[in-house]
């Protein structure tokens, strides 16, 4: 019984954690939630014109469904705007694990106890995490997009004879200096 009510020191682990909790709910509970809403909406608003404009910049264009149908040959099982599909729903569960984290720091984050703030700064670990996928993804869809552009100009330029085109720049400068 002596030891249910005993009063002694608590630990340095304790002291520690209890600092730790301490420094969330002061320095970094507000900050956080403010952060992933932010993002979380931002993300949200970008989300549909990310995705409409890379519909409408590559997946549509005659080249990428060329370059798939090609693709088809070797796997039939390939869809034209799979990869359009997986970054939306990457972004969605970006957005969504982004308001989870924001709620996470005025819900959670109120309890004083360790368990508590590690599931909140675990949540924004995963958004944060989501969002670095996301933007791995965006640079592929953009890097797909500049090679498809550099492809175009590349058609346009073989498209005419090199004078003409040389001839063409050469009086567009002399109209801009004239």
């Amino acid at each position: 019984m002596d030891v249910l009510f005993s009063c002694a020191a608590p630990t340095e682990t304790a002291v520690a954690i209890s600092d730790f909790v301490r420094f969330y709910a002061e320095n970094l509970r507000g900050n956080l939630f403010s952060g992933f809403l932010t993002l979380a909406a931002f993300l949200l608003s970008a989300k549909t014109f990310i995705v409409i404009h890379l519909q409408k910049e590559i997946y549509s264009k005659k080249h990428y469904h060329d370059q798939i149908r090609g693709l088809r040959q070797v796997k039939p099982s390939l869809k034209y705007y799979a990869p359009l599909r997986r970054l939306s729903v990457l972004l969605f569960w970006t957005i969504l694990t982004s308001i989870a984290a924001a709620i996470a720091q005025v819900t959670l984050g109120l309890i004083s106890k360790a368990w508590a703030v590690w599931i909140c700064l675990g949540l924004g670990i995963l958004a944060i995490v989501l969002l670095l996928i996301s933007f791995w993804v965006m640079s592929w869809s953009l890097t797909d997009w500049f090679e498809h552009l550099e492809k175009e100009a590349e058609e346009e330029e073989n498209g005419r004879p090199r004078e003409k085109a040389g001839t063409q720049a050469a009086e567009s400068e002399d109209a801009d200096n004239g």
